[in-house]
C-alpha cells in the first residue's frame, strides 16, 4: 500500500522555492513528484537561471525540487547520512554547519558545506551495512526541502541556514573517518586509506592540472569537436583528469554543427578510467592545433614534474 503523503507546501510554493534555491546560487532540477531522480536528459547541464524557473516548476502541479551540487552551485556539498548509525555519529566527526535537512523519520541526515577548492564525489560502503555516507559533488544532485520523499514524508529544514565553508581535504577526512566509526559499530574493520605522510613528496596540485586542461582545451580546434572519435578522446581525456570537467566539455562541443543537448553529459557517465588519455594527451594535441601557445618546454615541464624527474636543463 501506498503511503500516504504528510500535510505539506501546496504545489504552487515549489516554485518560489526553486526561486529562493536559486537566489542563493544553488542551481535547480526538476524532478517527478514523490520520486528522487530527474528524467531530464542530460540534466547535469542543466543551468536554469530566474527567468527559466516557472517553465520547469509548474504552479499548477505538484514537483520535487532537486539541488545540483558541487561546481553548479557554487561547490556547494551534501554530506548524505545513508546509514542510521551515520546519523546517529555524524556530529562527533563532521563540522558543524548552519545548512541541515532531512525527513521525520530520518532527521539531519542531509548536512551542507561549501569547500574552497574543487572536489570530487565519494561513496563509503560497507559488506554489511551497504551505503554508509556519500559526499556528492559535481555530477550529482540532492532532494531538497519543498520535496515529498517516495516513503510519503516532506523533506524538510533542520537549519536553514549558512552552509559551512571547509577545504576539501579536511571534509573528505571527516566523512572517512565517519564511515570507519560506523564500520567499526557494524564489528567491520576500518578500510579507509589514512592521509598520505606529510614528509612524501607531494604531487602536482589537483586543481593545477584541472587549469592546465581547460587552457589546452581552449587552445583545440573546433574541428575535433565534429570528428566523433576526437570528440570522444578530448572528453576521456577531461574526465581523466578531473571529473568537474563536465560543463567545460560541454561549452566546447557546442561549436560543432553536431552538437545535441545532453548527449555530453550523456557520455560524460559511460567514461571511465579514460582509456590512457591524459592531461599530456590534451597538452599534445594542443600542440599540434595551436603550436604557438603553450612550448614544447613547458609541456615537458608538466611531465618532468609528473614522473618526478631530474631538471637537467641546466647542465652542459
Amino acid at each position: 500500500m501506498i503511503a500516504p503523503i504528510e500535510p505539506t507546501v501546496d504545489p504552487p510554493a515549489i516554485l518560489d522555492i526553486a526561486r529562493d534555491y536559486t537566489a542563493r546560487g544553488w542551481r535547480v532540477v526538476p524532478i517527478p513528484p514523490r520520486t528522487k531522480a530527474p528524467r531530464l536528459r542530460g540534466w547535469q547541464t542543466l543551468r536554469l537561471d530566474a527567468a527559466d524557473l516557472p517553465a520547469h516548476f509548474s504552479p499548477r502541479a505538484a514537483a520535487n525540487i532537486g539541488v545540483m551540487t558541487g561546481e553548479p552551485s557554487g561547490w556547494l556539498i551534501d554530506i548524505d547520512l545513508d546509514h542510521p548509525a551515520a546519523i546517529d555519529l555524524a556530529d562527533a566527526h563532521l563540522p558543524a554547519t548552519g545548512a541541515e535537512w532531512g525527513r521525520k523519520s530520518r532527521p539531519r541526515s542531509h548536512r551542507l558545506y561549501v569547500v574552497t577548492a574543487p572536489t570530487t564525489t565519494r561513496k563509503h560502503t560497507s559488506a554489511s551495512g551497504g551505503m554508509l555516507v556519500e559526499l556528492r559533488s559535481t555530477g550529482c544532485q540532492t532532494v531538497a526541502p519543498g520535496s515529498v520523499h517516495p516513503c510519503g514524508e516532506p523533506v524538510r529544514w533542520d537549519r536553514d541556514g549558512e552552509p559551512a565553508r571547509v577545504a576539501p581535504d579536511a571534509l573528505h577526512d571527516a566523512v572517512r573517518r565517519l564511515a570507519d566509526a560506523v564500520r567499526e559499530t557494524l564489528g567491520e574493520s576500518p578500510t579507509s586509506t589514512p592521509p598520505r605522510n606529510a614528509d612524501a613528496p607531494a604531487r602536482p596540485a589537483a586543481t593545477d592540472d584541472r587549469q592546465r586542461a581547460i587552457d589546452a582545451l581552449a587552445r583545440l580546434s573546433p574541428a575535433r569537436a565534429d570528428a566523433y572519435h576526437a570528440w570522444i578522446d578530448v572528453g576521456m581525456a577531461l574526465h581523466a583528469v578531473c571529473p568537474t570537467l563536465l560543463a567545460e566539455w560541454d561549452r566546447w562541443s557546442r561549436a560543432s554543427r553536431k552538437y545535441r543537448d545532453g548527449e555530453t553529459a550523456h557520455k560524460w557517465e559511460s567514461f571511465g578510467g579514460g582509456g590512457g588519455l591524459t592531461l599530456g594527451s590534451l597538452i599534445h594535441w594542443a600542440g599540434q592545433d595551436d603550436p604557438g601557445g603553450e612550448s614544447s618546454a613547458d609541456a615537458l615541464g608538466w611531465l618532468r614534474r609528473v614522473l618526478r624527474l631530474p631538471d637537467l636543463s641546466g647542465i652542459v
